[in-house]
């Protein structure tokens, strides 16, 4: 990725830092380490790790001439506690978190956290759905050179939320610190605004590490007419594996409409929940934009539409937090992915149970049953199975609402959503109908399928 304002940003921060003569990091939060059958708490003290030699008043002067400041940081010797000795292969996890506030652009907050040889860093970054905010997060080395980092652009989703900043990194080199740099790239208002951070260290190294965000997303191919089968590791409760594959078109005799999702998870105690996004680049600087699609899938099976030739991302991660993330058994699983045909056309059989689509008596719960199939010749040919639908309703009165369903082996749907009774503007006698507009569509492409209108009771007037 780009990150050539972030780069200069470090930069310019590095040299003011240096002319202050000083560098502060705030207060290491307690580790806890959650080693297999060693039960340890360790408070690691941080020596102070970065010095600077005061810079005089010439430096300022070349600053100006040259625009170059050569500066040296200057690392005291820093001893990492001697860890437990524990048998190769038991899980190893160190968790830390910590909860504070930026107050500005270009704002900033360093955490140095001692990093263990060959054990896996990662850190997740949280802010509030509501703030008007972009923080990014990166991982530095004592130089201010950037390791690693994630710094999607500030998306939530229509309130729903944002995705968090997550980041991972295998250290190979000896014991050492590296520092977590949560940057403000963006910010609204003059009051402070939280976010979360929190890290990790294990041992439970995935074949695909790191794949933390979008742009280290595992390549997949989809294959229509086969099972696709992707497998991995959530190492953590802070984990993330990211996947990315193109949707087929068709599957050499249909068009496609989606994709059917088949789960298993070895853990009993940890489970798996995936979510869809799809990515944009709007800026020249390489940062993505990720739009949520679909979010918290934990359902098994799961059926999502999509569009012919989507480039979709597929996120899975833990069900469980920090707190209650079983260390001992880190979660393998297993994701089948199949292509579902497109149906050419759908039915709605009734509205609550009646075919003529007339509901004589109040309800707000409604229930909509029908089948989606394809076309063979003029008749419709056989249901098609695993469709993702969106059936949505629109009242006279211009009230809307929508849920989403899927069909069974024959292509059958049901669908129920609630909707609020409102006055209706057709009349028989004393009685109000509220004459509601019923769409079936392709939940990928919203393609129409078959509407109806139902004539659902509104109030008699005595």
């Amino acid at each position: 990725m780009k990150r050539k304002s972030v780069c200069k940003t470090l930069i310019l921060t590095a040299c003011v830092v240096l002319m202050q003569s000083m560098i502060a990091f705030a207060d290491e939060p307690q580790v806890t380490d959650e080693t297999v059958g060693v039960e340890t708490v360790e408070s690691v003290e941080v020596e102070e790790t970065l010095e600077t030699e005061s810079v005089e008043s010439e430096t300022t002067e070349v600053a100006e001439e040259t625009l170059e400041i050569e500066t040296e940081v200057v690392e005291e010797e820093t001893e990492v506690p001697e860890e437990p000795v524990t048998p190769a292969d038991t899980p190893r996890i160190m968790y830390g978190t910590v909860t504070d506030t930026l107050s500005a652009p270009g704002d900033y907050k360093i955490y140095p956290v001692p990093c263990l040889q060959n054990m896996y860093l990662q850190a997740e970054l949280f802010i509030d759905t509501n703030a008007r905010v972009d923080y990014d997060l990166y991982l530095i080395d004592e130089n201010f050179n950037i390791i690693t980092g994630c710094d999607y652009l500030a998306n939530n989703n229509g309130g729903k939320r944002y995705l968090t900043e997550n980041i991972g990194f295998v250290n190979t080199e000896p014991d050492r610190y590296y520092y977590l740099f949560v940057f403000a790239s963006y910010f609204e208002g003059t009051e402070p605004k939280e976010f979360t951070l929190d890290y990790g260290l294990t041992s439970v190294i995935g074949d695909n590490e790191p794949a933390e965000h979008a742009a280290d997303a595992t390549p997949v191919a989809i294959t229509p007419g086969v099972t696709n089968t992707i497998t991995g590791t959530l190492n953590s409760a802070i984990d993330n594996d990211w996947y990315v594959f193109l949707m087929p078109e068709d599957d050499g005799t249909d068009l496609l409409s989606g994709i059917h999702i088949e789960t298993s998870c070895s853990s009993e105690t940890n489970g798996i929940w995936i979510e869809t996004y799809s990515r944009t680049i709007p800026f020249d600087d390489g940062r993505s934009m990720m739009s949520l699609e679909r979010e918290n899938l934990s359902s098994n099976p799961i059926n999502i539409g999509l569009a012919p030739g989507q480039l979709v991302y597929l996120r899975v991660f833990s069900n469980k937090s920090i707190n209650d993330y079983d260390i001992t058994s880190a979660p393998d699983y297993s994701i089948s992915i199949s292509t579902v045909k497109r149906p050419d056309t759908g039915a709605i059989w009734s509205v609550n149970g009646n075919s003529g689509f007339i509901v004589q008596r109040s309800a707000k719960d409604v229930s909509v049953v029908g089948q989606v199939s394809l076309n063979k010749g003029m008749k419709m040919g056989p249901g098609v199975k695993d469709v993702d639908l969106i059936i949505e309703w629109r009242s006279q009165t211009g009230e809307t609402g929508s849920v989403h369903t899927t069909t069974d082996e024959n292509g059958i749907f049901r669908a129920g959503f609630w909707k609020p009774r409102v006055l209706g503007l057709d009349i028989e006698g004393n009685t109000y109908f509220d004459n509601c507009e019923i769409t079936v569509y392709l939940a990928g492409t919203h393609q129409r399928l078959r509407s109806v209108n139902a004539k659902l009771y509104s109030v008699t007037i005595y």
